[in-house]
């Protein structure tokens, strides 16, 4: 009755394709929701190689083959040298849709160049404007611009992404536990 963001992305993804890419298998409505739902919204192009979570860059699979068989890899690199590949191409050359020839796109890749120079100017960037926050809140709260207070503390010290994706995880299954 209330469609949430993830509800309406699989059921867009569902109208593209109605089977699973790389397994061939049918994908039915009522298997696609729930949190029991054997279905994974999957990245093409891994999300930690590319940093791309648009719809271009995903589609509908069976939750066993992603995290068993496809896991972080490309489609080329996870079935690029099976017999597979030409169905996997075929089912995808089926695609309904404005983005099926960006995704066949993104199926057909052999090597990932476009997207780690992507990858690379987005960490520069964030790397600079987390260094400009930095000394900004510095000198609202205290700090000098080379972020030491006048008590000779660093009283703002940015941390990793890695560290607020942990934090975010943590939040996310203390509220799924009631904690």
């Amino acid at each position: 009755q209330s469609p949430k963001r993830d509800d309406i992305e699989r059921w867009l993804l569902y109208k593209e394709c109605n089977q699973c890419p790389y397994t061939g298998k049918e994908i039915s409505a009522t298997a696609l929701f729930g949190s029991d739902s054997p279905i994974d919204v999957e990245h093409i192009i891994p999300f930690s190689r590319s940093l791309d979570n648009s719809f271009f860059n995903k589609t509908l699979c069976y939750a066993d083959e992603n995290r068993h068989r496809k896991g972080n890899r490309t489609p080329w690199d996870a079935y690029g040298n099976t017999e597979k590949w030409e169905e996997i191409l075929h089912r995808v050359k089926s695609f309904q849709g404005d983005a099926k020839n960006e995704k066949l796109r993104r199926f057909e890749l052999r090597t990932l160049e476009e997207f780690d120079d992507f990858v690379a100017r987005q960490l520069n960037d964030t790397r600079y404007a987390t260094r400009l926050a930095v000394q900004y809140l510095n000198l609202l709260y205290g700090g000098g611009a080379d972020g030491v207070g006048n008590d000779g503390k660093r009283h703002l010290v940015p941390c990793r992404g890695q560290i607020t994706a942990y934090v975010r995880n943590e939040y996310k299954l203390n509220k799924l536990l009631g904690d």
